[in-house]
């Protein structure tokens, strides 16, 4: 479960929010910081400041930000990043080793500041080790503001991790040329979403030296660093920069490109007017990157992640059992609906065979009182085997009425009626054929001149 939180940049001049979903931007909101607020890096005038994020978040476009927990970045410039290379060694001893030496490679005290580090390569017998460090009073005063505003910092970082993240996703190194910040460019040296260098530099509103800035920088790092060269320089800022990319490209003899929303490709709605936005773009990666927050709010930030992660995993497991249930249920459910409905229709299939079956008794008990009936108005001279009247009466269809059987002394038979049509009777002689009881039936020729009601007087002999 993805935590819910927005994003928050500063300089000393400008305050920018932005919240983000999944891959499409929610809310925006950026306001000018009124003068003698923030100085150098540092919150001079916290209420002022916290206030103001309270006022943005309720303002923010296209809706307001309800969120507390926040991701913040400190103004890159105050952020010290040395890349440095260390023996091979466990990485649970790196932490020791830094602090022995971590004077000896930032301008500061090792009590002045606080500082994080990060694995960011390895070679033979070293690992190259990323060093971050922020000054203690501007930490605190920018964290004291979030409390005070009711912001709950999940890690206070530095743009440039989140430019890294966000761009660089190859194993080539890119600069990145950020111009989002007012009178400031900051250039971001990175390959696998990881920074290895940054520095930030004043420059006027209109660029003017834009070109010899980059190129400074990057033949620095060339120098400093022999054993890679960058292999693409990608510039962010007004959309005006066009004019001068030529010119940049002249200067440096390298692969320039003008970045737009095309090149952040992680976020789906992105529009060129948050191109100001892309160091806080870059922060919505940044829950797991180097944090420079106060140690001990660190610290409880770290086990609470890992408790959240835990929680997460526990409600991911308790949602999966509930599935499981669910679907337990449901196939039950199911097999107990197909069930019964195989027992309504057993049952139907029962009412029907129990039906067809009273239907045909029925018609034999009508064929048999017909059969009653039938003897009963034929006048009989003589007596009959009984079978021989069932057998004679079956040879007869509905068609056939019989009106009357007779049978004399010498063992003459006579058998009277009515067919439906000259067919039927043909049909009952041929019946009465088969009969194994008599010798073959007479039918007078005259009995076939009519086609339909024919009267009939067949004879025949006993065996």
């Amino acid at each position: 479960m993805k935590r819910n939180f927005f994003t928050l940049t500063y300089s000393n001049n400008v305050i920018r929010l932005c919240k983000i979903t999944g891959k499409n931007i929610d809310s925006v909101a950026s306001a000018n910081i009124p003068a003698g607020v923030v100085n150098a890096g540092k919150i001079e005038r916290i209420k002022i400041f916290s206030d103001l994020i309270v006022e943005l978040k309720s303002k923010a476009k296209p809706k307001k930000i309800t969120q507390s927990e926040v991701i913040a970045a400190l103004p890159e410039e105050k952020v010290f990043l040395k890349t440095i290379e260390i023996p091979k060694m466990p990485v649970s001893k790196v932490d020791s080793a830094i602090t022995y030496q971590i004077e000896s490679v930032i301008p500061f005290k090792l009590q002045e500041v606080y500082f994080n580090w990060k694995i960011i390569g390895t070679k033979a017998n070293a690992l190259i080790v990323l060093i971050a460090a922020c000054e203690k009073k501007i930490v605190d005063s920018f964290f004291e503001s979030l409390v005070l505003a009711k912001c709950k910092p999940l890690v206070i970082t530095f743009p440039s991790a989140g430019l890294a993240g966000l761009l660089s996703s190859s194993d080539k190194l890119i600069a990145i040329v950020d111009l989002s910040r007012t009178n400031n460019i900051s250039i971001v040296i990175a390959k696998n979403k990881d920074v290895h260098f940054s520095t930030s530099r004043y420059i006027d509103s209109n660029y003017k030296g834009l070109e010899r800035i980059i190129g400074e920088t990057v033949n620095y790092y060339n120098k400093k660093y022999l054993n890679e060269d960058i292999a693409q320089i990608l510039i962010f800022g007004p959309p005006n920069l066009s004019d001068i990319e030529q010119k940049i490209i002249s200067t440096i003899g390298k692969n320039i490109k003008i970045g737009d929303s095309s090149d952040i490709k992680i976020i789906r709605n992105i529009k060129q007017e948050y191109i100001s936005y892309i160091d806080n773009l870059g922060l919505n990666l940044s829950l797991e990157d180097l944090s420079l927050s106060p140690t001990e709010v660190r610290e409880n930030a770290k086990n609470e992640n890992i408790n959240y992660k835990l929680s997460s995993i526990v409600n991911y497991f308790i949602l999966f059992v509930i599935f499981l249930a669910l679907s337990y249920v449901f196939i039950w459910g199911k097999i107990y609906y197909d069930n019964l409905n195989l027992s309504k229709e057993y049952a139907q299939l029962q009412n029907i065979e129990t039906s067809s079956k009273q239907e045909e008794l029925e018609a034999q008990i009508k064929k048999f009182n017909s059969k009653i009936a039938t003897i009963k108005s034929i006048p009989l001279e003589n007596s009959l085997n009984p079978n021989f009247i069932e057998e004679i009466m079956d040879s007869a269809d509905s068609n056939i009425s019989l009106k009357e059987i007779n049978i004399e002394s010498n063992k003459n038979v006579k058998i009277k009626g009515v067919a439906k049509s000259r067919n039927d009777l043909i049909i009952f002689k041929d019946n009465l054929n088969k009969l194994n009881f008599m010798n073959q039936i007479n039918l007078p020729i005259t009995a076939l001149e009519k086609n339909e009601d024919v009267d009939f007087e067949l004879s025949t002999t006993l065996k």
